[in-house]
């Protein structure tokens, strides 16, 4: 029964964390204004994923954390792009 309960707790830490990461995705399309097709599955798997990761790093639900993973989440597509850039700049000089 400890077990269930600790699995548990766990399980919700986890689904806050990628549930605030999918917040900061929302929160950039809705600041963007931009809802095609590709731009809002993009954003809203990106920023879950990120939100898992970022679990995965710290794994402990506070108040800074989760602003921090909305902030992550918001931040990531353009992170990666951001990137992939700079990476083809590189690549094709």
């Amino acid at each position: 029964m400890v077990y269930l309960f600790i699995n548990m707790h766990y399980t919700m830490d986890v689904l806050l964390f990628i549930f605030h990461g999918f917040l900061g995705g929302l929160l950039w399309l809705l600041v963007k204004w931009k809802w095609e097709k590709r731009a809002v599955i993009q954003h809203t798997i990106v920023s879950m994923i990120c939100g898992y990761i970022y679990y995965i790093l710290h794994q402990e639900y506070n108040l800074p954390n989760s602003v921090a993973t909305i902030v992550a989440g918001y931040f990531s597509v353009d992170f990666i792009q951001t990137l992939m850039d700079k990476y083809h700049k590189l690549m094709h000089r």
